[in-house]
């Protein structure tokens, strides 16, 4: 298996204010529980748009096209993390785009309402991240050393 391009955004407003500067310590947690169990893998980490748009531009210019790009899904950054995995989806149709945090309903049919509406996500990771993308994870070496293309 190639080992995997995982890029893990944190999203926050910059225009007139940074309204959070801090990295939440789940990100940085889930980040280091991939390299743990992929010491192989590239993870990239961002938190200001602008850099998340500049590395874009770049994937544009030399191809390198990672291959997860995961959103947090919180009540602060929702509409700006999927603003950047609808507008990722469209350029970059075989990047898996994922989402996970707190800001997801509780019941079913609520769930599949809020997944239907955001056809640029791939998948969205519940409960605790660590143990989700660890699973992702096994998912995406099965499918690598089968050939076949999880998206």
């Amino acid at each position: 298996m190639e080992s995997p391009v995982i890029w893990l955004c944190d999203l926050t407003y910059t225009q007139q204010s940074i309204s959070n500067d801090t990295i939440p310590s789940a990100i940085g947690g889930i980040g280091a529980n991939i390299l743990c169990d992929y010491p192989d893998a590239s993870v990239q980490i961002f938190k200001y748009p602008e850099d998340l748009s500049h590395c874009l531009d770049l994937v544009v210019e030399d191809g390198c096209i990672p291959d997860i790009i995961s959103f947090s899904n919180y009540v602060w950054n929702a509409n700006l993390s999927y603003a950047y995995c609808s507008v990722i989806k469209d350029v970059f149709p075989q990047i898996l785009t994922v989402s996970g945090g707190a800001n997801f309903p509780f019941a079913l049919a609520e769930q599949k309402d809020f997944l239907a509406i955001k056809p640029f996500l791939d998948l969205y990771l519940q409960k605790e991240g660590e143990v989700a993308w660890s699973k992702l994870g096994e998912v995406w070496k099965t499918s690598a050393d089968l050939g076949i293309f999880l998206c």
